[in-house]
């Protein structure tokens, strides 16, 4: 008899943390912004032990960094980190988490079934005209014969 697979727990922690971005200024002036998300994804790679691929940025975030231009970044800025399953997401503190893709496409499927519903009563309407139109044929050849 084969065993149940046990279904994975889906954790979900919530962080608030200050990340030093000094480190960005000991690089040349034209390549701080880079090296500040660099920082803030080893950064988040070392506390919440993930990898660095698994670490998204919100454009949010990088923004803020990118605000002051690629010179003067931020030296520290606070962010919010949250994760869920198996990334960890970097957002604004007040930043609402994104949709996920599923939502998204079942939110996709509601439209393309309306899109297809008005299609079909555009074509329910169509043979309810052309039945109209039989009808009123048959009455006029009806009333041409003299049998009404």
């Amino acid at each position: 008899m084969a065993k149940a697979k046990p279904e994975k727990k889906t954790v979900k922690i919530e962080r608030e943390i200050i990340v030093p971005l000094v480190k960005a200024y000991e690089k040349p002036r034209t390549k701080r912004a880079a090296k500040a998300i660099n920082i803030l994804k080893a950064f988040m790679k070392k506390h919440f032990r993930v990898s660095e691929e698994k670490v998204l940025v919100s454009n949010a975030v990088n923004e803020l960094i990118w605000s002051r231009g690629i010179e003067h970044v931020p030296r520290k800025i606070k962010v919010k980190a949250v994760f869920e399953e198996e990334n960890l997401r970097v957002l604004l503190p007040g930043e609402k988490l994104p949709e996920k893709k599923a939502k998204k496409e079942e939110k996709k499927a509601v439209e393309k079934k309306t899109k297809e519903q008005v299609e079909q009563e555009k074509e329910a309407e169509k043979k309810k005209e052309e039945k109209k139109e039989a009808e009123k044929e048959a009455e006029k050849m009806s009333i041409k014969r003299g049998t009404q």
